[in-house]
């Protein structure tokens, strides 16, 4: 099942299959992986999926926060 990640340092989107840590192809940031799986991801539109992944990032923050990280 195919995954999705985002970077956030430069706003884009993979899809793979691995879920080891997965840093960006262009930037070599980690990203973040994002809820959706590919299936559910692509059949948003362009306006749902930006809603979605800044949703998920902040989800993402707030996590990384309470871990102190």
């Amino acid at each position: 099942m195919l995954k999705v990640y985002y970077c956030k340092n430069c706003n884009k989107i993979f899809y793979l299959q691995r879920e080891t840590d997965i840093s960006c192809k262009i930037c070599s940031e980690p990203m973040i992986k994002l809820s959706k799986p590919y299936e559910e991801y692509t059949r948003l539109d362009e306006e749902e999926r930006k809603e979605f992944i800044g949703q998920d990032i902040q989800k993402h923050i707030q996590s990384d926060i309470r871990k102190g990280d």
